[in-house]
């Protein structure tokens, strides 16, 4: 899923996690973003839409989509999907 993301010409780097539905049932998609430093002016909305036009209807990020100024990592580097699910219980 983030690979869809970050064909999206503005996008550095992206996590997804899935965070409980509010109608029930299984688990959605939250995606949070970091914007690449000469993007402008780009919305969560236009990612979103950007991603959900070609991805199956679960795979929409009905959680939403957040930019942030940085995605939390673990010591190694790597994109610390524990936190990003913090992140997304806190918003």
């Amino acid at each position: 899923m983030e690979s869809k993301i970050l064909e999206h010409p503005a996008v550095e780097e992206a996590a997804v996690v899935g965070i409980p539905d509010p109608a029930g049932g299984d688990t959605i998609p939250r995606a949070f973003v970091v914007l690449k430093p000469e993007a402008s002016g780009v919305t969560p909305e236009e990612i979103r839409s950007f991603v959900d036009d070609q991805v199956a209807v679960y795979k929409k990020l009905r959680g939403g989509l957040y930019i942030l100024s940085r995605l939390p990592k673990n010591k190694t580097g790597k994109i610390s999907k524990v936190d990003c699910m913090n992140i997304a219980i806190s918003v």
